[in-house]
């Protein structure tokens, strides 16, 4: 979903694409005269209401955010590891890919396609320290990143976490995907 922004759009940012909507979905409605401004492949601004920067490409209609694929990725999660035995064949997967389906109830295939969603939207790196803490770092859309924070709390099946401090910190330019650093 987009997020809209209160904010003018900033001007001499580098390398700056521009676009006016006549209608675009910001806050889970319609709304009307949207400005968006893209700098590679990030939202700069999304500001409902605003008159086109200069020149705006026109997107008449109504503008939808892009959406994720968590359906296919979602069976390629729950498959993770449960595929290479024996030969690993294409035939093998698919076998079981309908044993995974014929379990998946409304509820479990939520919490998958939330995983999902949350993998593909945030970026960032995970590392153990010397003292037994977990350090996680990680940015993204909000909901993703609220979404990790509530994980965390739990952690995976087995774990026993005592403790989880959160905090703010900046944006890290040119970071994708998820790691384990040591």
């Amino acid at each position: 979903m987009l997020t809209g922004e209160a904010a003018e759009p900033p001007t001499g940012a580098a390398r700056m694409t521009s676009y006016h909507a006549e209608l675009a979905w910001v806050d889970g409605r319609p709304q009307a005269d949207v400005a968006i401004g893209v700098e590679g492949d990030r939202f700069a601004f999304v500001t409902p209401g605003a008159p086109p920067p200069a020149g705006a490409t026109r997107l008449p209609g109504l503008t939808l955010p892009g959406l994720a694929d968590t359906h296919s990725h979602a069976f390629h999660r729950a498959l993770r590891g449960r595929t290479h035995q024996g030969l690993g064949t294409f035939w093998a997967w698919r076998r079981r890919m309908y044993q995974v389906a014929q379990r998946l109830q409304p509820d479990t295939y939520l919490a998958l396609a939330t995983a999902i969603y949350a993998e593909l939207a945030l970026a960032g790196w995970v590392r153990n320290l010397p003292d037994g803490t977990v350090e996680v770092y990680a940015q993204g859309a909000v909901e993703a990143v609220a979404a990790l924070r509530g994980w965390l709390r739990t952690g995976p099946p087995g774990a026993k976490v005592a403790q989880v401090q959160c905090r703010e910190a900046a944006a890290t330019e040119g970071l994708t995907g998820f790691e384990v650093r040591r």
